[in-house]
């Protein structure tokens, strides 16, 4: 949906690549039963399946009565409406009618719907003269009505897109005129526009062109077309009717409903890199070519690792029957996948024959666009241009075969994106001020559809694979039920007593602070494992009080030395510790600092254990409550290995906002500031701001260079006096042995002033986006190749005294609930509860906001207990802006799912949970189209609901017949079909096919219920998914998230084409999750062009 956050992944962490105790593949378990459906998978069976029409086929059918006849003209206009338009009178059956060249023509032919939808336009009104309206080709909704200075003559333009595959030579004249509709039924132009294509931060957007001197001009009919004169009566008459097909939002895509946003429209200009040469290309050395060079070598087909020529299934692009074309080497493969997975030992068999991948793949690839509708297209372009077959092994030797399609998730007709009264907002600043997607463009995706029966699952829950029982769990998740207690961090900014502090809450565990998890284990929610060492990870429901000193820079009359335990916190509720480990033995080692020097802890990471975020459990505790295995880091590893991106901070825009850096390569690092300052990940106790590594050149101007900061300590050059071991000295462990060379102790280090950015404290006076005044700041280290450099976050001293306060929660089963002294500091008691707070929520697994519009994205899952962000005074429901409220207490098979795409439908659209990124459904967000689709901040299409299913009303049967152009059709469904249509596919390999219709009641598995999961079996059909209708009302509310009072929710249909929740069982699916774009997205299935699976290529992509 959106550009998704990635940190610090331009170059990965030599240090976390050396980290291999916690590599194995992340896996969402999605039910605790695995039952095998064979009966279903039988090559031998043959089923009677049908796809959709196409739009192409759709244009060239007849148009139904219901919109042949002429309708009822009109004296105004209405805006966003859409229209006929006739020369001349009532009487008169001429139409005006963009042709193939975009350019006028006339027409009386009203047959088929090529003939209707070249005569239908939408007027939109000019946001600057509510009565003046341009004119919009409905067919072609990148064409707007121009005016060209050449032929004299009005001609429509494309004013919406950069021209396609023609962008290098797209016109710079290009622009619309704004008319009003005259009480004499006159077309008088008022203003012109002018589309600015050429490069600069105006690219792709309109200004007002001056220089128009036929303002305030009538339109004049001829034959040869449409001319502007200067006077009224030289004018022609034109007629308005209302267009007969009903392609209006329904009622249930904006239930409440909401009203018509008028934020601007995001630019394409950012949007539209993409081109067909990148999926189509195959140009060897070319480097705007990225998928079918992928499969020649040296300019002949690559053979897979499986042995498999995959190029001959895509040297031509579409539906090729032609001799020896690529449709005979995919049924070829068919046949060798159907003999190879018998010499499976698990899975044996396919989930459905042969035959329907086959029917499917033909649907796919015979879909041309046919509605210049896509801002960087081409007419006449395949939506998916590739779709073919792989059978590739695992270690094991066991086939895993897939279906892959190739597709620019764009559909093959219009989809009214104009239309849409909420449509999702690019992230910057709170939704009023954000622009919002009304644009669609290229993606480059590369779906992957399993083909062997994996098997299905019983419901959602007892989903947890807990793994080896050597393993430690988080405290708080109920092992037998897999009920999760996510993680809570609030930090609240108070004054007393004339001074600034903060209070934090928090249970000092953001799970999942981890960017992976150990190998001896599947589970991806609850398990975190230290092999090395035996200190269980435990909660620790802490409540900080300390000075906020930010924005200020106080110098110490002396030094602060850091001591063992808490030194600061985290915004994800982390403990910050210093780099020492004590004079204690070493685990598994006979190392010790023999009670007297200093160990470096991050030089004995594996001793100590760390998972992949570098984080571990204390033995120590922190320094008031001396508490076992608080949870915390000592180096920067947690940024360095994308794990920052596993916490969702809600009521906040900091992290996922418009305020982002973008490097040369275009990746986005959500961490920095547009300008590549890092931005504050947490505090010292001192109260002082952490930073991540990046800061100005000049301490003193933020205009100068960034860079990343250095450190002002070296190693020594020779041992200090008394260093139980030599440079060169080699100490075997259990598991590791190490050279005990400088940097081992803490005392290895030794202070130059000036050497590097920082100083002693590894700090420094500096300017920063926060504090442009300046602010005394503390940054973490890490070097070019992203590892840490010493003393990585906090070292010997502090700037100021760490004077914190501490009191437990009421129900606190780790603390006695009272305030203690600490060993630095005062005693003092405060109750959170009695501030205002802005909360900071870490986040459970699936809680992760990867569409931030600034009110709490939470995606796809909900917390297991109640908690209500936002709560209104004396715990009143109230339904004013922004309040949000998680409703659900349970995981259900609407938000336990991905958080990005779930399926993929005939035309190569990505499909998307019911829910969107803020758990409400799209429906009520009122931010779909009628047919169901909308491009999120990536300017990506993808369907949330079943726009078919919302034009037809199961329960009476009832129809809106105007409207053909969803998806699937009124054609679909003719009483020699035995089922309705196939669809699209669940990326867990089962097919989804349209809804029953009750006057359709004889058709296949009609009067078999579906289950929670929206699918049944019957017949040899095997276990699939339907289209259907939920109703969702106050007392079954779908949503997770609902604003206000829960029991004043709106009562609606919601139009299911997947709930959310895989009913497949995906867990044995190879290479299922995106693990190679950032941490976030390993919750989210991979089908992206850039993806390196075997299983996709036949070979493991560098």
């Amino acid at each position: 949906m959106s550009k998704a956050p990635v940190f610090y992944n331009g170059i990965v962490s030599k240090r976390a690549k050396k980290t291999t105790l916690y590599n194995s593949q992340p896996v969402l378990t999605v039910a605790n039963t695995n039952t095998n459906a064979t009966a279903s998978a039988s090559t031998a069976t043959t089923l009677t399946v049908t796809t959709p029409n196409s739009f192409s086929t759709i244009l060239s059918s007849n148009i139904p009565a219901s919109i042949s006849t002429p309708s009822v003209s009109v004296t105004s206009i209405v805006n966003r409406n859409r229209y006929m338009i006739k020369t001349g009178n009532t009487g008169n059956n001429t139409y005006i009618n963009i042709n193939s060249t975009y350019g006028i023509s006339f027409s009386t032919t009203l047959t088929k719907y090529s003939d209707f939808l070249s005569k239908v336009f939408q007027l939109v009104q000019d946001s600057t003269d509510l009565l003046s309206y341009r004119i919009d080709s409905e067919l072609h909704c990148m064409y707007s009505l121009d005016y060209s200075s050449t032929t004299g003559k009005l001609l429509f333009t494309n004013n919406w897109g950069n021209g396609g595959s023609s962008s290098a030579s797209f016109p710079s004249t290009n622009g619309y005129l704004c008319f009003t509709y005259t009480s004499a039924k006159k077309l008088q132009v008022i203003k012109r526009y002018s589309y600015i294509t050429t490069s600069g931060d105006s690219q792709y957007t309109h200004t007002l062109d001056t220089s128009f001197a036929y303002a305030n001009y009538y339109v004049k009919y001829s034959t040869s077309g449409l001319t502007l004169v200067s006077t009224d009566t030289a004018g022609s008459t034109f007629t308005f009717l209302n267009s007969k097909m009903d392609v209006s939002i329904p009622a249930n895509f904006n239930p409440i409903p909401t009203s018509y946003v008028s934020n601007p429209s995001v630019s394409i200009k950012n949007y539209v890199s993409n081109t067909i040469t990148n999926m189509q290309g195959n140009t060897s050395g070319d480097p705007n070519c990225k998928f079918v060079v992928n499969f020649y070598s040296g300019g002949s087909p690559r053979q897979s690792v499986a042995g498999y020529y995959y190029a001959y299934q895509i040297k031509n692009a579409g539906f090729d029957t032609s001799t020896n074309g690529t449709n005979t080497y995919a049924n070829s493969m068919l046949t060798t996948i159907s003999n190879n997975i018998a010499s499976n030992t698990v899975y044996k068999t396919l989930r459905y024959p042969t035959t329907l991948y086959q029917t499917f793949r033909q649907g796919a690839l015979q879909r041309t666009l046919k509605g210049n509708c896509i801002a960087n297209g081409d007419l006449g372009m395949y939506t998916t241009p590739y779709v073919y077959f792989t059978c590739e092994q695992d270690d094991d030797g066991q086939y895993h075969p897939f279906m892959c399609m190739a597709s620019y998730s764009i559909a093959d007709k219009p989809t009214r994106l104009l239309d849409v009264c909420k449509p999702p907002g690019d992230g910057g600043g709170s939704y009023p001020e954000q622009s919002v997607t009304r644009q669609a463009t290229l993606q480059l995706y590369l779906h992957k559809i399993p083909m062997l029966d994996y098997g299905v699952v019983n419901d959602i829950s007892g989903s947890i694979n807990y793994g080896a029982s050597s393993s430690y769990y988080k405290l708080g998740e109920a092992t037998t039920t897999g009920i999760y207690y996510g993680s809570k961090t609030i930090f609240t900014k108070i004054t007393t007593g004339g001074n600034d502090y903060l209070a934090v809450i928090s249970d000092g565990d953001p799970y999942p602070a981890k960017a992976g998890v150990n190998n001896f284990t599947n589970d991806l929610l609850v398990e975190r494992a230290w092999p090395d060492v035996p200190n269980p990870l435990t909660e620790q429901d802490f409540e900080y009080k300390f000075r906020y000193r930010g924005g200020t820079n106080t110098e110490s009359k002396s030094s602060f030395f850091t001591t063992f335990g808490i030194q600061g916190i985290f915004l994800n509720g982390v403990a910050l510790y210093n780099p020492s480990s004590g004079s204690g033995t070493v685990p598994g080692t006979t190392i010790s600092g023999n009670d007297t020097y200093n160990l470096n802890a991050v030089f004995f990471e594996h001793q100590y254990g760390i998972d992949n975020s570098g984080g571990h459990p204390s033995p120590e505790g922190n320094i008031i409550n001396n508490q076992q295995g608080q949870f915390h880091y000592h180096d920067a590893m947690f940024l360095t290995s994308g794990s920052w991106n596993n916490t969702t901070f809600a009521s906040s825009n900091a992290y996922f906002s418009s305020d982002y850096y973008t490097d040369d390569y275009g990746e986005v690092d959500y961490i920095r500031h547009e300008d590549g300052h890092s931005k504050i990940i947490g505090f010292c106790f001192d109260g002082y701001p952490i930073y991540g590594p990046y800061g100005y050149t000049d301490a003193t101007d933020s205009s100068s260079n960034v860079i990343l900061m250095t450190t002002s300590y070296q190693t020594k050059t020779t041992e200090f006096t008394g260093r139980p071991y030599t440079y060169n000295q080699v100490v075997e462990g259990s598991n590791y042995s190490y050279q005990l060379s400088a940097g081992a102790f803490l005392d290895d280090y030794e202070y130059i002033s000036g050497l590097g950015t920082l100083d002693d404290c590894n700090g420094r006076y500096c300017v920063t986006p926060e504090y442009p005044s300046g602010t005394y700041a503390y940054f973490v280290l890490i070097n070019e190749d992203n590892e840490p450099v010493f003393p990585y976050i906090i070292g010997k001293y502090s700037k100021q005294a760490r004077t914190v306060t501490n009191a437990g929660y009421p129900n606190d089963t780790h603390n006695s609930g009272g305030s203690t002294t600490p060993t630095t500091g005062t005693a003092g008691v405060f109750d959170v509860s009695t501030i205002g707070v802005s909360r900071y929520v870490s986040s459970t697994t699936e809680i992760i906001s990867y569409d931030n519009v600034n009110n709490n994205d939470m995606h796809n899952a909900t917390l297991a207990d109640d908690f209500i962000i936002n709560p209104t005074e004396n715990g009143n429901w109230s339904n004013s802006s922004g309040e949000r409220y998680i409703r659900t207490i349970s995981y259900n098979n609407y938000n336990y799912t991905g958080i990005s795409g779930i399926g993929v439908m005939i035309d190569g659209v990505s499909l998307y949970p019911v829910l969107n990124n803020t758990l409400t459904t799209a429906q009520k967000s009122a931010e779909v189209t009628n047919i169901g689709i909308h491009v999120g901040q990536g300017m990506g299409l993808h369907y949330h609901a079943d726009g078919y299913g919302a034009k037809y009303n199961s329960s009476t049967g009832t129809n809106n017949t105007t409207n053909n152009l969803c998806l699937y059709n009124d054609a679909d469904y003719t009483n020699t079909t035995k089922h309705p249509p196939l669809i699209g596919f669940g990326l867990d390999g089962i097919a989804l096919y349209g809804i029953y219709r009750s006057n359709y009641s004889s058709m296949d598995g009609y009067n078999v219920a579906l289950d929670s999961f929206g699918g049944h079996i019957h017949g040899s059909y095997g276990y699939h998914y339907h289209a259907h209708t939920v109703t969702s009302s106050p007392s079954n509310n779908i949503d997770t998230i609902t604003d206000g009072n829960p029991n004043d929710e709106p009562t609606y249909n919601v139009s299911v084409l997947m709930k959310g929740a895989w009913k497949g069982y995906i867990n044995d699916i190879p290479e299922f999750w995106d693990s190679d774009h950032g941490s976030n997205h390993q919750y989210a299935p991979e089908y992206s062009l850039s993806q390196k699976s075997k299983y996709v290529w036949g070979y493991t992509r560098g």
